[in-house]
C-alpha cells in the first residue's frame, strides 16, 4: 500500500514538473517548438525525463486498479486501496487546471501504457 502511495505522490510530482518544464507555447508554432530545444535542451531533457517517470507511475496504479476491479470477487481488498484508486482522476484533475494538453497527454500514455500491461483475470494480482 505504502508502494502505491509513492507511486501516486511521485507520479503527481513528475507530472507537475513535466507541465511546468515542457516548452509549449500558445498558438503552437513548430518552429518556435525547435527553436526553445536548441537554446534550452537541458530543460527539454529534464521534462522528457520528468514525463516517462510520471507516467510510468500512474501506469502502474492504473493497471494495479484495473486488475483490483476485474479480480474484485476473488480478492480481499481494503478500503484504502478504493480511496487510492479515486485519488488518480483527482489527481489528473489537478494536472489539468495547470495545462489541459499537456496534462491530457499525459494521461493518454498512462492509461494506454497501463491497460496494456494488464493481466487477465484469476491469474493473480501483483501490486
Amino acid at each position: 500500500m505504502l508502494q502505491k502511495i509513492s507511486r501516486l505522490i511521485i507520479g503527481t510530482l513528475c507530472g507537475y514538473l513535466y507541465i511546468i518544464w515542457a516548452p509549449v507555447t500558445y498558438p503552437f508554432e513548430l518552429s518556435r517548438f525547435f527553436a526553445v530545444l536548441i537554446v534550452d535542451p537541458i530543460k527539454f531533457f529534464a521534462a522528457t525525463v520528468a514525463f516517462i517517470t510520471g507516467f510510468l507511475n500512474f501506469a502502474g496504479l492504473i493497471k494495479s486498479n484495473v486488475e483490483l476491479l476485474l479480480n474484485w470477487h476473488l480478492s480481499d481488498t481494503n478500503k484504502m486501496e478504493w480511496m487510492l484508486a479515486c485519488f488518480i482522476p483527482i489527481s489528473f484533475y489537478l494536472l489539468s487546471l495547470m495545462n489541459t494538453a499537456l496534462s491530457a497527454i499525459f494521461f493518454i500514455f498512462a492509461c494506454a501504457y497501463g491497460i496494456i500491461s494488464v493481466e487477465k483475470p484469476g491469474k493473480g494480482m501483483r501490486g
